[in-house]
């Protein structure tokens, strides 16, 4: 297995040192559901989920019956129950790494199409639905002719907009082309030149409002490992910021980024990162945060600490995020699935949780939240094989999640402090906002502690360090969250007796 995919042939960094680091919050498992399969049997790949409210839509690769097929599967409630599984591709060559995206009660699905003969056999793949999944048009492809080679592609949109990046071998050069739709895949701009490098990955992507935020591993000469570098788009992919290193530039591999958009113009990247590792082929799930759309970025969070991750995705809502990875601790050749989630921003996480069962080999994992629930979904290659397939487990809630970011109305200004922290009695909690709203003090497990409502402008409330039911608690890490105006901020209380 290669540390960038487990079927990926490109050369990959080394990596070294060690580090030790001990977790502070620690939820629980049974938040977390049964792992559930919602695919038929199959050996499958790449899952991707996005949700709509309570509707989920989930694509993926099934080489189940000897060849590579594309499939959608969806949900309409909350991921409790989940329709039969609808091919989306016939036997035409491989057909592989699927992406969706939805406008309204529209879909698309984007993959690499590689035709079974002729040089010239290359293309990007696309079907679309146009009533929330329940049907599905035949396939298109974006480019004509066909392309001679590609390596890697990434697509997403929200709205009319849809964005499609490809990156082939050229020479001695590695290049990255865009090609964008307005209209949601009717028709598609000619391809563009994005940027030129030396080595690449597999690369993310992800868009709104028109916005395309594009990340990517690999390097701009031979020698030194890979680095993960992020530019933007801010009119819909015709012009291109020059490349922002996030990774630090050291002797360590950087792979596998990752991204996410969340409330109030948050963007989160993750990806593996083997400077602490003393191991080979693994490392731990680092990244950055931006609150300003990708212009400023807070400096690295290392997110997990035993050193055996190979692949991650992130999710960013509010001040929490979650990240999942595939982590090689059970054994060289098999993987398991794990999360975490930080509550301030990726100051601190929680105790890492593992969401598969079973000893075989768990990959590919996608985490997305709505409506306060958090989904996970990966690959299961179980034996006997007809158990195989695409997995999803479930939190039924989740403390910092916002609804929906679109169309976001933030208050002008929602503020949260609190003095003394760490605290041996009482502390002051002191807020301010124009609405007011709803103050929630949660213990280190995710469990509701104290509730109390404040008014707008400027407030302060006094916690006692009890329970709900007056009890004295332990001391503990506590998370606190004022929520204004259907969005939210929070922070972690140290009570020390």
């Amino acid at each position: 297995m290669s540390f960038h995919s487990l079927r990926s042939t490109a050369p990959q960094p080394t990596m070294v040192a060690l580090l030790l680091v001990i977790f502070i919050a620690s939820p629980t498992l049974a938040q977390w559901s049964a792992p559930v399969r919602i695919s038929e049997p199959g050996d499958c790949w790449d899952p991707q989920i996005i949700a709509s409210g309570d509707t989920l839509h989930v694509v993926y690769e099934n080489t189940g019956a000897g060849y590579d097929k594309i499939s959608y599967v969806r949900s309409t409630d909350a991921g409790l129950s989940w329709s039969e599984p609808i091919r989306l591709t016939e036997r035409r060559g491989s057909t592989v790494f699927p992406r969706i995206m939805e406008n309204g009660s529209q879909l698309m699905v984007v993959w690499e199409q590689v035709f079974d003969s002729g040089y010239d056999r290359y293309n990007v793949g696309y079907a679309i639905s146009g009533d929330d999944g329940a049907s599905w048009d035949s396939a298109h492809y974006i480019f004509n002719p066909n392309w001679a080679g590609i390596q890697s592609m990434v697509a997403a949109g929200t709205g009319p907009l849809a964005e499609v990046i490809v990156g082939t071998q050229v020479g001695y050069d590695f290049v990255f082309y865009e090609s964008h739709s307005t209209d949601f895949g009717q028709t598609w701009s000619d391809t563009n030149v994005i940027f030129t490098c030396y080595d690449a990955g597999k690369p993310d992507i992800a868009e709104m409002d028109s916005v395309i935020h594009f990340v990517w591993d690999g390097r701009f000469e031979a020698g030194p490992p890979w680095d993960i570098y992020y530019k933007r788009s801010l009119d819909g992919g015709s012009t291109w910021s020059e490349n922002l290193m996030l990774s630090t530039f050291d002797e360590h591999g950087s792979q596998e980024p990752t991204i996410s958009l969340g409330g109030s113009n948050a963007v989160a990247v993750d990806w593996a990162d083997g400077k602490y590792s003393p191991y080979m082929l693994t490392g731990d799930v680092l990244m950055r945060v931006s609150g300003d759309t990708g212009t400023t970025w807070g400096s690295e969070t290392q997110a997990t600490f035993n050193h055996f991750v190979l692949k991650s995705d992130v999710a960013i809502r509010g001040d929490t995020i979650d990240a999942v990875w595939m982590d090689l601790s059970i054994g060289l050749g098999r993987a398991s699935i794990y999360e975490t989630s930080s509550h301030d921003g990726g100051a601190f996480w929680s105790e890492p949780i593992r969401l598969d069962v079973t000893d075989h080999d768990s990959h590919d994992p996608a985490i997305i939240n709505s409506q306060g629930r958090k989904y996970v979904v990966w690959a299961d290659a179980l034996y006997p094989p007809e158990s195989s397939g695409v997995f999803i487990s479930r939190w039924p809630g989740e403390p910092d999640a916002v609804d929906d970011t679109r169309d976001m109305d933030f208050p002008d200004k929602i503020e949260l402090s609190a003095y003394p922290n760490p605290f041996n009695s009482n502390v002051t909690i002191s807020l301010y906002s124009e609405k007011g709203g709803e103050v929630n003090i949660y213990d280190d497990n995710g469990r509701l502690i104290r509730s109390l409502f404040v008014k707008p402008g400027n407030q302060k409330t006094t916690w006692d360090r009890r329970g709900v039911n007056g009890e004295d608690l332990s001391s503990s890490v506590f998370f606190v969250e004022f929520e204004s105006g259907g969005h939210s901020k929070s922070m972690k209380l140290v009570y020390v007796k």
